[in-house]
């Protein structure tokens, strides 16, 4: 059964939201290598990390601007599920 656009829109949302969590986890691995008298670099992953949060607080206020909630969990958007099909 096709998908609606509303829920195909959901979806990217919901992978965008995603993405911005897998950088987060892969800039904090990278900020955990770095020795805490780097102040320089450490400086700036802490930056990106403070600006990725933003990202996704924005993120879900735009969902919940447009679809009116966030789901407890995001795989129902990133994986919308079919409804069943009629019989008859």
């Amino acid at each position: 059964m096709p998908k609606t656009k509303r829920d195909l829109l959901r979806r990217q949302i919901a992978h965008a939201y995603k993405n911005v969590e897998l950088a987060m986890g892969h800039i904090a691995q990278v900020w955990e290598q770095f020795d805490a008298a780097d102040k320089d670099e450490v400086m700036y992953l802490d930056t990106i990390i403070y600006s990725l949060e933003i990202t996704a607080k924005l993120i879900k206020e735009f969902a919940v601007t447009c679809w009116g909630y966030w789901p407890e969990d995001i795989e129902t958007w990133r994986n919308v599920p079919e409804k069943p099909k009629r019989e008859g």
